[in-house]
């Protein structure tokens, strides 16, 4: 839940109800650490905008080969997109040169 508060520093518990529909207090109970979310919560959370936050700080230090491969993947996602902006941006810099 601390990476709950990371993702939203302001607004924890209503940001987690948003995603799970749980109660005010079941929010507040997971945010002070006096209970865990049930596996139907932490699939509503993994399978909303924030999953990929969710599921890296559910991982911890765990790195299991297809964790490894789902992380090396996403950083080659990055980088291909990075890429084709430079490209993108080196060519606009061509036809002004031109």
């Amino acid at each position: 839940m601390r990476e709950l508060r990371k993702i939203f520093p302001s607004k924890t518990g209503l940001n987690i109800r948003r995603f799970t529909k749980v109660s005010d207090r079941t929010a507040e109970r997971w945010l002070s650490g006096e209970s865990e979310p049930s596996a139907s919560a932490l699939v509503d959370l993994l399978r909303s905008e924030i999953g990929r936050e969710v599921l890296f700080a559910a991982m911890g230090d765990a790195r299991p080969e297809w964790f490894s491969k789902y992380a090396k993947q996403l950083d080659l996602n990055d980088t291909r997109r990075r890429a084709k902006e430079l490209l993108r941006l080196a060519e606009q810099q061509q036809d002004e040169v031109l």
